[in-house]
């Protein structure tokens, strides 16, 4: 699994090439990666620092030579397209290698807006800097300081940091900050909602008491998507106080109201972390496959936008997820995997070929085996057929897998 993650981690290097429509080399890789699951971010940010630090030491050992010639960085592609995969994937412990990319001349736009979504604590300074840096090139300025906008930043910190300021251009960057922020107010960039993406417990704690004390949490509007936020939040105490403002919900209304409004994509910092605080609780709440199961189940009537959120929280579809009635699973997925919708058709083929579910189905002596041996041979391509034969021959023999098993094989390998 490593392996898969670090060859498809030195693909992004090379997306420019060929990159048309919607289905470019590095689409394909991105949305592979998104489905390997929560272990491929450290991999991501051990990858990302170790390059970000080699360019530095780059470019100061040029600096000490007075007569040398800065050449091109050969790693900007891939550290871009990393950043990209961990801006997708939404996991906040990507926040402080973010906040490092903002030094790299390669990474700081890519690495700006990620950190509009990917929240770390300690990017505001670093991102003022890289404001202050910034020459005019496309979007490059306004992306930066709409990023600084989403941040708690008190107008006396932007202040200081132009009273420093040397550059022309940098002081016309940060009072071009001032301005935007004069205009919609300190409040519009500091509200309840950034205080529920804090990393830090206690600052979300704090912020559903505030939030409960509201009486609001049963009315629809900000106040209620921030407590739904919080309901899913990975702390005990903060989940079980969200939960009690919006009026007890059980885990499958909780779970659909943060689908729904995570497909609605009105506010992405909330969004990602929507999926990514569902996605948990979807893995480790005893009622979350069957929430899951119960959307999928009625996915007709579903909007394609929840549908790929349902497909998000299930990867990878691993056999520990879902010890009770696994099957129903698998032929939700395949019913979707025959709709004319071709994302919904091609992600949820994504979902059925991650983890091992499937396999592990298929390999068991157990009436559900014909029926996941029938879905997998609905899509199985030479690929899906090695990785299963691989998976059979790492496995501990079981009863049923004997000739009738090696017969199998043989006939999927003279496709």
């Amino acid at each position: 699994m490593t392996e898969r993650v670090e060859d498809l981690i030195e693909q992004l290097g090379s997306w420019r090439a060929g990159d048309v429509a919607d289905q470019s080399p590095r689409e394909r890789v991105l949305a592979e990666l998104s489905t390997q699951g929560p272990h491929v971010v450290p991999v991501l940010i051990k990858r990302l620092r170790a390059l970000v630090t080699a360019s530095a030491q780059h470019r100061d050992q040029v600096s000490r030579v007075p007569a040398a010639d800065e050449s091109a960085d050969e790693s900007a592609g891939l550290k871009q397209g990393i950043i990209e995969a961990l801006h997708r994937i939404g996991d906040q412990q990507a926040g402080p290698v973010l906040t490092a990319s903002l030094a790299d001349p390669a990474c700081r736009w890519a690495a700006a807006r990620a950190l509009k979504d990917v929240r770390d604590d300690d990017a505001v300074g670093p991102l003022l800097d890289t404001l202050a840096r910034a020459q005019p090139s496309g979007s490059l300025i306004w992306d930066i300081a709409d990023t600084l906008r989403s941040y708690p930043v008190p107008r006396a910190v932007i202040e200081r940091r132009l009273q420093a300021e040397k550059s022309q251009q940098g002081q016309q960057n940060l009072n071009g900050l001032l301005a935007v922020l004069a205009h919609e107010g300190d409040a519009a960039v500091a509200d309840g909602l950034h205080a529920a993406l804090s990393p830090h417990t206690d600052v979300r704690l704090k912020s559903v008491e505030e939030l409960a004390g509201s009486g609001r949490g049963g009315e629809e509007g900000e106040t209620r998507e921030a407590l739904t936020l919080l309901a899913l939040d990975k702390a005990p105490p903060v989940s079980l106080r969200a939960v009690q403002a919006l009026g007890e919900p059980t885990p499958q209304e909780l779970v659909r109201e943060a689908i729904g409004l995570a497909a609605r994509a009105e506010r992405p910092a909330r969004d990602l972390q929507l999926i990514s605080r569902a996605r948990h609780f979807v893995r480790s709440h005893p009622s979350g496959i069957p929430a899951v199961l119960a959307a999928l189940e009625g996915a007709p009537e579903l909007p394609a936008a929840e549908v790929h959120i349902v497909l998000e929280l299930l990867s990878p579809l691993n056999a520990d997820l879902t010890p009770e009635h696994p099957i129903r699973l698998l032929r939700a997925l395949h019913g979707l995997a025959a709709r004319p919708d071709y994302e919904i058709r091609h992600r949820s083929l994504a979902v059925l070929r991650g983890g091992d579910l499937l396999f592990t189905l298929m390999a068991q002596d157990a009436p559900v085996s014909a029926e996941a041996r029938t879905i997998f041979d609905s899509f199985a391509e030479p690929s899906d057929i090695a990785r299963f034969e691989r998976f059979t021959h790492a496995r501990p023999k079981q009863p049923g897998m004997g000739p009738t098993w090696q017969q199998r094989l043989n006939l999927f390998r003279r496709r």
